[in-house]
């Protein structure tokens, strides 16, 4: 027990030497002062760690001065990657000292993907941002008819300064007197490399189930490049083309392969605090045969209900050029859940 006290003591000594030693000073319009480590600098805001409150985020005209001894990374639009100390004089702009010179820093130009500042002591291991969220809707009807419901689904993300780690995951079971009548999975990775602060290269691989289109397993692998437009906390829209190699293995129908194209868009904004659109879609073609289409679209509106917690109402669209013999080429499901975001 002694042993363990020792140990809790040196862990609180060493951490209240960092933060006496390694502190940064964000000097305010209002005369006060914050001591913290700065972690992320974008186009609206600074924002810094500090002892009594683990992030606070601070408007550029309210801040005077900002005082750090550590080198830290800028990250610019094109990509450019500098490492200063930031600094900010009373009644200047933000700069940063760069080899012994103070060089002036247009707020404009820093990267509006990642805006993070990356602590110069450890260029080489970036840190990583992680956010996802987690859908889950079900319904359960009974009299005539016995009808239940049931649909999950994943979106988690992992960045760095160059890379954007994307995991997919989704399952929708129907069930009407007992029988099942649609049983779908969907399962993505995708590894996107930021080029520049806008034009990335990715690759990826999905996978899919589908009952009622009498799909056993379609499994798609894609290169290709896109761009990033927006990549804000209200904003996102990016847009992706690329090659693709598409194998379908169907139940009773003849299994089918082909080498074509992929093409996806994502678009989600908040219009209002308590509400938000989004849009996207993912589509591949044969560049053998013009039947061979396959369109997948999620559309609909967010609700947010508190920080972390939303309700989604949406239009889920798979369209198929060429189906299964005895199925239909368009597939739609109309869903509200309860989501957790993180």
């Amino acid at each position: 027990m002694k042993a363990i006290k020792w140990f809790g003591s040196l862990l609180i000594l060493i951490f209240s030497i960092h933060v006496v030693y390694a502190a940064d000073e964000v000097h305010l319009t209002s005369g006060d002062h914050l001591l913290g480590e700065v972690v992320e600098v974008n186009l609206h805001y600074i924002v810094i760690n500090t002892a009594f409150a683990k992030q606070l985020k601070v408007k550029h005209e309210l801040v005077t001065r900002i005082i750090s001894e550590r080198p830290i990374a800028i990250v610019f639009k094109d990509g450019t990657v500098v490492d200063g100390i930031l600094t900010k004089s009373e009644g200047t702009q933000l700069s940063y000292e760069l080899d012994d010179k103070l060089v002036p820093l247009d707020i404009n130009e820093l990267s509006e993907n990642l805006q993070e500042i990356l602590a110069a002591n450890d260029p080489l291991k970036p840190k990583v941002k992680y956010s996802g969220t987690l859908d889950i809707g079900l319904s359960r009807s009974s009299g005539n008819e016995d009808d239940e419901d049931y649909h999950g689904a994943l979106k988690a993300q992992a960045r760095t300064l160059k890379n954007r780690y994307t995991l997919e995951a989704s399952k929708t079971i129907e069930k009407n007197d007992g029988d099942k009548t649609q049983d779908e999975t969907f399962g993505s990775l995708q590894l996107d490399r930021f080029i520049t602060g806008k034009w990335y290269a990715f690759a990826s691989a999905s996978f899919e189930e589908d009952l009622e289109e009498l799909l056993n397993l379609r499994s798609t692998y894609s290169l290709g490049s896109g761009y990033q437009f927006f990549d804000q906390d209200d904003l996102i829209l990016q847009a992706e083309i690329g090659f693709a190699y598409v194998d379908e293995d169907f139940d009773e129908d003849e299994d089918n392969q082909y080498a074509g194209g992929r093409w996806a868009f994502d678009y989600e904004q908040a219009w209002f605090k308590w509400l938000g659109v989004f849009h996207n879609h993912e589509g591949f073609f044969s560049l053998e045969d013009s039947e061979d289409v396959n369109i997948r679209s999620s559309s609909g509106f967010k609700f947010p209900l508190n920080e972390y917690i939303n309700a989604r109402l949406q239009a889920n669209i798979d369209w198929n050029r060429s189906p299964a013999e005895g199925t239909t080429g368009t597939d739609k499901e109309y869903i509200f859940t309860l989501g957790y975001e993180f």
